[in-house]
This record gives structure tokens, sequence and C-alpha cells, in this order.
């Protein structure tokens, strides 16, 4: 009996040992498996796809068929199923194989395929338009949901939310009272030249001419200068002087450019007086 044994374990040794990888010798563009991941609903094994090329440019025979541009599609009696935009996002960095195993051959055949995420839509629901909805009702609904689910400090700030909101059919009953007291205080309020004559009188310069034709007629002098101080005013000294430098000596301020030149533009005239002083 054991001579038997050792004979029937080494044939099936020589069996394992012939089988054999190799990568598919098809062309790289040519059609092949694809891998399916169907996160939601799966389909039943029977349900039909079929593989379609998203690009319409010429296929260079050199690029792989799991580097192609591709979409699958299949549906049942009730669902749509279609690849989502998803799945190029999600083989970024992998590769994925198939291999197919010949038990008549023993050969194993490798072969680069594309993964694909799928999505369903409901083909009863492909006729109905979503319905409208106001910013309204997407705050209710966010405030009942926070409410249900949220945190602590989230369903804090719902309720501080809700007490700060102002009711507006509330305030039509006032509305007629708003309006009536608001004329009511306005009619003591002055008219525009009342608060232009009040500003005026307050004003930090002396009094204007509106009405002037000429700018030495805007500020009257002895609006400026009190009558009594203008005639305590001697400008003897500055007219005497010999020089700008000795003129300029006399000034409380003398950095001022423009008085410097119109004092020297004045005093230079064949008959300085005081008044254009």
């Amino acid at each position: 009996m054991a001579p038997a044994s050792t004979s029937k374990k080494r044939k099936r040794d020589d069996n394992e040992a012939k089988i054999s990888f190799a990568l598919s010798n098809q062309p790289k563009s040519q059609l092949g498996p694809v891998l399916a991941n169907f996160p939601a609903i799966k389909p039943h094994k029977s349900t039909p796809f079929d593989c379609y090329q998203a690009d319409k440019a010429v296929v260079n025979e050199a690029t792989q068929f799991a580097e192609l541009s591709t979409l699958i599609a299949g549906e049942t009696d009730a669902v749509d199923f279609f690849s989502s935009s998803e799945s190029r996002q999600a083989s970024v960095g992998s590769r994925y194989f198939v291999a197919v195993h010949n038990n008549r051959t023993k050969a194993t055949t490798i072969r680069e395929a594309p993964l694909h995420i799928l999505t369903h839509q409901v083909k009863a629901l492909k006729s109905l338009k979503p319905a409208e909805v106001s910013n309204l009702q997407r705050l209710e609904a966010r405030a009942a949901l926070g409410d249900s689910f949220g945190t602590k400090k989230a369903k804090q700030a719902i309720k501080a939310q809700e007490r700060n909101k102002v009711d507006v059919s509330a305030m039509e009953t006032v509305a007629d009272h708003l309006q009536d007291s608001i004329q009511r205080n306005t009619q003591a309020l002055p008219s525009k030249e009342e608060a232009q004559a009040t500003a005026d009188s307050a004003r930090l310069v002396p009094p204007y001419n509106p009405n002037a034709e000429t700018p030495s007629e805007i500020y009257p002098l002895h609006n400026v200068i009190p009558e009594a101080e203008w005639k305590t005013l001697s400008p003897s000294a500055i007219i005497q002087a010999s020089s700008n430098k000795e003129r300029k000596a006399f000034l409380t301020y003398q950095r001022s450019n423009w008085v410097n030149q119109h004092l020297n533009l004045v005093c230079s005239s064949p008959s300085p007086s005081k008044t254009h002083m």
C-alpha cells in the first residue's frame, strides 16, 4: 500500500508544478475585464452590464485599457446602474489586476483592469422634479435637525436665534401707531433754513457774507478784527523796516511762507497801507 500512496502523491505534485502565470497577450486597448464596486445597492448576478468609452478620440494601440476613460452601465426593471464620478479618483495611486485560471491548460492569465464605483437611480423617480424649498424652510429643517441630533452648545445657539427672531405679523398691528408717533415727534424739528442759521451762529469763524462778489467782501474787516482793536494797531514799525529780515522779526510766527510773501509784497508797493497789510 505504501508504494501506491507514494505514487499518487508524486503524480499530484507533478500536476501542480505545471501551473504557470502569464500576462495577457491581447492588444492593450482591447476591451477587457472590469472591477465594479457597489457601495449601496447590489444588482442580481444575472444583470447585464455594458462598457462604453467616454471620449470619442482616436485610441492609441499602446494605451492600456485600464487607462482609457470608460464607464459601465446596466439596468434592471426598477433601477439604473452607472459609473459615478468618483471612479477615477478612487483608483489614483493604485493598480488592479484580474487573473483568469484555465483548468485545462493550467495557465493563469493576468491583465490590468479599471475600477468603477457604481451609483444608482430609481427609474420611477426620474420624472419627478425636486420640490422648491424656501430659505425659511431650510432654516426650520436645519433647526429641527440640530434640536434632535445636535450638541448641547448647538441647541443653545438654536434657542437663542429663535428668541432673537422678530415676529413680523405682530408688528403689523403697531405700524400705524409708530407712524403717528414719528409724525408727532418730527413736527418739533427745525426746518432746513432754521438748522442752517443755527449752525452758522455756532461757527467758530467770523460771520461771512454769502452775497460777496470778490474775495475781499467775504469777510468784512471789522467782523474779523473789532474796530476798537483795529484802531490800536500800528504797522509803522513794519513799514519803516529796511529789509525783509527786520520785518520778519516783528512777527509772532515767522515760519508762514504766505504771510512773509504777502508782507514783502505790501511793503514793496509805493504806498503801503494798513488795510492791505
